[in-house]
């Protein structure tokens, strides 16, 4: 979300591009991008320009080497993506436009899809690193005890060896433990194993035959043309395979998940990785309160939310309750919690995250909503309401009205506790007529599940 005064001259921005002008909110993108080099804008002047940072000489337009559905075409011809511009006259508005989405392709006729189940996953590498094989049931049980859904075998099992037994043998051994516990696997790969598409379809198949339900695809090149139909053909090759798909290092989506649902997740975000204590990253309080209505805009992001472990929330003092509202603001089908299990198994929202969903049936913004300052959405899922509240640099009170409620409920309500690393927890039943009067700290939020 950018304030006129503060764009940048001539720099890359990579969109999508959010200002809130007159009251009405604008935000300006790109969809259905299959055949072009991925669009950026930069400010000339009082003009923002197309750019496109990845093919400064630009790029000869021609017809796809391989048949896939995502050829570039229209009716046959060779077409450039939509370019969009939303204007809505409400921040729920924006927040709920499928404008992106619909602009492209639905699944091919006959497809079924039926197969692509969202849910949590535990993954190691945000809080240990490379995953060890001798560590992989610990890390399934917990998952099962957590009643999540995945676990992400993450980078680091390419190098795991025994004798007798090579990484695709010990792969598989610790995939089928998981579905003794009920646990599913995602496995993480680096696309230079199958950037060719004569080497994609027999690793992918290998992937397949270890047992996985999906895959994390990692080191992607910058995104050209070429890229652009690679990551297509991926889409495509996967879908074939019954393989959920996690682009991470990627660019940014542009709807095709509509096209092809099991791509249900990926990066192009500046998530949790950028805020490690091992790397020195330290998040600003700013970002978690504006990527809701710039980079989410365009679709699901794997931000791997929900840090708990002290040491990392002592450079910025995110509180407990912000980090698990990430949960609930940030959209991701898949969502990968960020650190290691013992925090989530011994936190006192451990019954929340048990229950916490990935997917919605409704998304409010509410009304102490402010770009870049403090966000606030309630989302349903059946019958139950999810409030995620975070804030940013500046300390304040808000004041949240519950109208949306249909009848009175037991709400569970989490406060930020004494310390940014605690929380105060309290039961209530609660009515559309009653509105939660919440005192924010900086970095501080607030849940509730009603």
């Amino acid at each position: 979300m950018l304030r006129q005064a503060k764009i940048p001259e001539g720099k890359t921005i990579m969109m999508p591009v959010t200002f809130e002008a007159n009251g009405y909110y604008v935000s300006i993108s790109e969809a259905d991008c299959e055949s072009f080099s991925d669009m950026a804008l930069t400010r000339n002047g009082n003009m923002l320009c197309a750019d496109f940072p990845f093919a400064k000489k630009g790029w000869e337009i021609k017809p796809p080497a391989a048949k896939i559905q995502l050829d570039g075409t229209y009716h046959g011809k060779l077409v450039s993506p939509w370019r969009t511009t939303l204007v809505t006259s409400s921040i729920n508005e924006l927040i709920n436009s499928d404008l992106i989405t619909n602009l492209c392709p639905p699944p091919a006729e006959g497809s079924d899809f039926s197969w692509v189940k969202p849910g949590r996953s535990l993954w190691q590498w945000w809080s240990i690193g490379s995953p060890k094989f001798e560590d992989q049931k610990n890390w399934y049980d917990a998952a099962a005890k957590l009643k999540w859904e995945y676990y992400l075998v993450d980078d680091g099992w390419r190098y795991w060896k025994q004798p007798g037994k090579d990484q695709w043998a010990l792969l598989k051994e610790v995939i089928d433990y998981g579905k003794t516990v009920g646990v599913k696997s995602l496995v993480w790969v680096d696309s230079k194993e199958f950037r060719k598409a004569s080497e994609r379809k027999a690793y992918l198949e290998k992937v397949k035959a270890a047992g996985a339900d999906g895959i994390k695809i990692d080191f992607i090149p910058e995104a050209t043309v070429d890229i652009m139909q690679w990551y297509a053909e991926t889409q495509q090759e996967c879908a074939n395979l019954k393989l959920l798909l996690n682009f991470h290092g990627s660019v940014k989506p542009t709807g095709l998940r509509r096209t092809f649902p099991n791509d249900i997740s990926r990066e192009a975000i500046m998530g949790n990785e950028y805020h490690m204590t091992r790397y020195n990253r330290v998040m600003s309080l700013q970002h978690d309160v504006t990527i809701p209505f710039t980079r989410f805009l365009s679709g699901p992001g794997d931000f791997t939310p929900v840090i708990l472990n002290p040491k990392e929330l002592t450079t910025t003092k995110f509180s407990w309750p912000h980090e698990f509202a990430q949960a609930i603001v940030y959209l991701s089908p898949i969502t990968h919690f960020a650190d290691q299990y013992q925090f989530y198994l011994d936190n006192p929202m451990f019954d929340l995250f048990q229950q916490v969903p990935t997917t919605w049936d409704e998304t409010k913004v509410l009304s102490c909503t402010r770009m870049g300052d403090v966000v606030a959405f309630a989302r349903r899922k059946g019958d139950t309401w999810w409030i995620g509240v975070m804030n940013g640099a500046t300390e304040r009170e808000i004041k949240i009205p519950l109208d949306f409620l249909a009848k009175k409920k037991l709400a569970t309500l989490v406060y930020d506790g004494v310390t940014n690393t605690s929380v105060d927890r309290r039961e209530q039943t609660l009515s559309k007529k009653d509105v939660l009067t919440i005192k924010l700290l900086p970095g501080g939020g607030f849940i509730a599940k009603i």
